[in-house]
């Protein structure tokens, strides 16, 4: 048989009816360019630079498809994931159709990759390096995976179109949320694994979900708080970051690891349990209510205005 070479060109399918794309094959560009019909890829593929539709057709995916720049999906065009995994290393730009069906986009970039506003079915970050962050909402209708890395949410969401599917954030992994009130929402199951963080960074006013957490960092604002909603967990370290406000209004507080208060603590008429073992506090720090039933020690003034109870 023959042999195909994709050197540094674009391999370009532009025909006005059905058409084929070769699986099995190492593209370097790929482009999808038909005035009328559908382009199928039917064999796993792979696209070593980036994956453009171009001006008009339609390309359907039966197979894996990994892309490792960018995916352009144009004005005019179609992109049908169907039931196949299509991953990406690059950015992704959606101005025409995608249509999600029951399959999955994996991004796995190394570097910095932004997300325009699509439709994704299940969508999964697995990075080994810099953060996938959004630019516009992503409505979810399966479920959405942290696996590695890093995603930012910006100001925009992640929730799902109908309550249902789970959100995952693996260990060491992170999310960050920079919108007044932007936490993925509908899932009916949120796994969130200890070692994972959470990192509300927006400048204005922030809701802070009430759920339970790995690790929970608060970041900027100012005076603009972010407040807690309701009973709250976190299984690892609470951070508060030098020029930001955590207030904690009239919620119950749980944490397990470490406390560190760079920033400023509105304690209100909340109650904070400290649980962990041979864990921490730091940054000088007025409480509501304090139980602490773990062992920390105490490297700042402590101050109650409450109720205090030392049980662990």
């Amino acid at each position: 048989g023959g042999s195909f070479a994709a050197g540094s060109g674009t391999t370009m399918y532009n025909g006005t009816g059905s058409q084929g794309v070769a699986g099995g094959l190492s593209y370097n560009n790929l482009t999808i360019n038909k005035s009328a019909g559908t382009a199928s890829l039917s064999a796993p593929g792979t696209v070593s630079g980036n994956l453009t539709l171009s001006t008009g057709g339609t390309f359907s995916l039966g197979a894996p498809l990994t892309v490792a720049g960018n995916v352009v999906v144009n004005s005019g065009t179609t992109l049908n994931v169907n039931a196949s995994t299509l991953s990406v290393g690059g950015n992704w730009t959606r101005v025409g159709t995608f249509t999600a069906g029951s399959g999955s986009v994996v991004f796995d970039g190394s570097g910095a990759q932004s997300i325009g506003t699509t439709t994704f079915n299940n969508m999964t970050v697995n990075k080994s390096g810099g953060s996938a962050t959004l630019t516009g909402n992503l409505p979810i209708n399966g479920d959405l995976t942290v696996a590695a890395g890093t995603l930012d949410l910006s100001t925009f969401s992640a929730s799902r179109t109908a309550v249902g599917g789970t959100m995952t954030l693996s260990g060491g992994t992170t999310l960050r949320v920079g919108g007044v009130s932007n936490f993925p929402d509908n899932y009916a199951t949120l796994s969130l694994d200890p070692t994972s963080t959470v990192e509300y960074y927006g400048t204005l006013t922030q809701v802070v979900d009430a759920i339970s957490y790995g690790n929970l960092t608060l970041s900027n604002g100012g005076v603009n708080v972010k407040i807690l909603t309701g009973p709250t967990s976190v299984a690892g370290n609470l951070l508060i970051n030098g020029g930001s406000t955590f207030d904690a209004g009239s919620s119950a507080l749980n944490v397990d690891g470490n406390w560190t208060n760079g920033g400023t603590f509105l304690s209100s008429t909340s109650s904070v349990t400290f649980a962990g073992s041979s864990m921490s506090l730091s940054g000088a720090t007025t409480f509501n209510d304090l139980t602490v039933s773990g062992s920390y020690s105490a490297s700042s003034d402590v101050t109650v205005n409450g109720t205090a109870s030392f049980t662990g």
